[in-house]
């Protein structure tokens, strides 16, 4: 996947935690002067419902904006599992993996014009239709330079369907998709 699709799909398809393998033995002393430092894993935290069981377009929105911040420094160690679950978590931490290894980063939040969410097939799922406006968001490239830039303006306001779900009492983003006809 070339640069330019990776920065379009990470701005259009935001989420997130790198699974990363940490070899913790220390090394010996003749071979290195240098101390390890222990990695410090963040957790984002679920937001608080407005009201206990409903996700509301307040909620939905807040997760959707935890989420995307991860992108702003892709090799953080952060765990997502409070906010994200299924194929969303999964689709975040392996763009926050292909970022790393591009050396992306974001710079600058998208807006979220309008949300509207319904109930799903079943009582704990909820679906949210949200129409986010990406013109402010950047990806920088390892040398700060901005992949995304050619990138029409409207294609940079888009819809998005995202399906959530209820896990042990907490509404969690589950899934990401766009319709056939993502304007907004």
């Amino acid at each position: 996947m070339n640069k330019k699709m990776a920065a379009l799909i990470g701005i259009l398809l935001p989420a997130i935690s790198v699974a990363a393998c940490d070899d913790t033995a220390p090394a010996p002393e003749a071979e290195s002067t240098s101390t390890s430092t222990p990695t410090t894993t963040t957790t984002i935290a679920a937001p608080e419902p407005t009201q206990p069981g409903v996700l509301d377009a307040e909620l939905a929105n807040r997760i959707l904006r935890s989420t995307w911040s991860s992108l702003a420094d892709p090799t953080a160690e952060i765990d997502l599992s409070q906010i994200l679950t299924e194929t969303a978590l999964e689709d975040i931490e392996n763009q926050r993996l292909e970022w790393a290894t591009n050396e992306f980063r974001q710079e600058g939040n998208a807006n979220i014009v309008g949300t509207t969410v319904e109930p799903g097939e079943t009582p704990d799922t909820a679906i949210a239709r949200v129409c986010i406006d990406s013109t402010r968001v950047e990806v920088l490239d390892e040398n700060g330079s901005t992949v995304n830039d050619d990138i029409p303006r409207e294609e940079q306001r888009s819809l998005m369907i995202a399906v959530f779900s209820l896990d042990d009492g907490v509404w969690k983003l589950a899934e990401q998709q766009f319709p056939d006809d993502p304007r907004c």
